[in-house]
């Protein structure tokens, strides 16, 4: 069992999903923590620390996130590339990492599509093969195109 302990020092939001936090006396015996309601992050874990000094950990930021960064990485929005394959908490800049990425090999599959359909345009205008053998090579290269990494 806990409870929830009040203190004049304004807990920040959870550094990991922007959530409200919560000091926590746990009435086993345990030292006191913060804890997210959102997703449950907790800190400090320490067997000896008082409730003023988890509030001073839990508050105590490396960087504090400007609203730009909060901005863009609402932006970027879903999971693709927020959790696969972390299950989590991805750095702004991971993100971005990703998501470059992502646009990368996109770049490159829609060069490969294009020279596909730029060869079975060229397999149809061949006015040395019958008509339908053009229309079925160039369906075959046309599909096989888009079934390769599709």
């Amino acid at each position: 069992m806990s409870k929830e302990h009040t203190m004049t020092e304004k807990l920040k939001p959870c550094p990991f999903c922007g959530g409200e936090a919560k000091a926590i006396t746990p009435t086993s015996g345990s030292a006191p923590y913060v804890l997210c309601v959102r997703c449950h992050a907790g800190g400090p874990v320490s067997s000896s620390s008082t409730m003023p000094e988890a509030i001073t950990a839990w508050n105590t930021r490396p960087v504090e996130p400007c609203s730009e960064c909060d901005a863009v990485s609402a932006a970027i929005g879903g999971c693709e590339f927020l959790d696969p394959p972390d299950g989590g908490d991805v750095p702004l800049s991971e993100q971005v990492r990703r998501m470059r990425e992502a646009l990368t090999a996109a770049a490159s599959r829609i060069e490969e599509l294009e020279r596909a359909v730029s060869k079975a345009a060229r397999m149809l205008a061949n006015p040395d093969q019958h008509e339908l053998t053009r229309l079925v090579d160039a369906r075959d290269l046309l599909l096989a195109a888009l079934s390769d990494k599709g």
